[in-house]
């Protein structure tokens, strides 16, 4: 049995990062600021020098206005596998990928939902 790995790919959240980051007209240096980390982290943190953990993912992504899933797979969406095609078809990375597309969507509506009701 073929065994479910997650390798984050933090050069991809990096670039990800500096592009929600600039799109919402935020400086490096206030965004660092904001999420209480230096510029220096936040610096390494897009150039992916550094991995961002849950925790910083987190805040950025509160402070942007942005999901989890934005943050780490962006947001072209034709980088995800065929969501269409039956599970059982797709290779082990295509569905890692769509286990942790579908993991980062939950944890976005929890965070926009932290009484308990999610949106349908």
């Amino acid at each position: 049995m073929a065994s479910l790995t997650v390798n984050p790919d933090y050069k991809l959240i990096g670039n990800n990062i500096k592009q929600m980051r600039t799109k919402s007209q935020v400086s490096q240096q206030n965004l660092a600021k904001a999420i209480n980390i230096s510029q220096t982290h936040m610096s390494n943190l897009e150039n992916g020098k550094t991995g961002v953990s849950l925790a910083i993912a987190i805040r950025i992504s509160q402070h942007l206005k942005c999901s989890l899933d934005e943050l780490i797979f962006g947001t072209d969406k034709k980088s995800y596998p065929a969501a269409g095609k039956p599970l059982s078809d797709h290779t082990v990375d295509e569905f890692n990928q769509l286990l942790k597309r579908s993991l980062a969507e939950m944890m976005f509506q929890c965070l926009q939902h932290p009484e308990g009701k999610l949106a349908k």
